[in-house]
């Protein structure tokens, strides 16, 4: 196959494929962005049994990942409980969610 490439290239330039692009590389999202995506899936599942950015696993109890440090549940910013997606008021403390 690369003799008829070269042959060809030597005739005709335009009639060798063009070498393929290299793939692109992948790029890691952005910790705000994997905290809105581990809410979201949080809010379809209702539990989580590893974390969608490093694949560790996780207790249903944990707020973040101990071993990539993203956030997996939303805390309440009066009292730092963990909440669950659907409570419009925090369980511990009643502050408005």
């Amino acid at each position: 196959c690369e003799e008829i490439n070269r042959v060809l290239a030597r005739i005709n330039p335009a009639a060798v494929p063009a070498a393929s692009p290299q793939p692109p590389v992948p790029v890691q999202p952005k910790k705000e962005d994997m905290s809105a995506r581990v809410q979201a899936a949080s809010e379809r599942t209702g539990s989580l049994s590893s974390c969608p950015s490093c694949f560790k696993m996780l207790k249903p109890d944990f707020v973040f990942c101990p071993a990539c440090g993203i956030a997996i549940k939303k805390t309440c910013a009066s009292c730092k409980h963990p909440l669950e997606p659907s409570w419009k008021h925090c369980a511990r403390c009643g502050a408005a969610v």
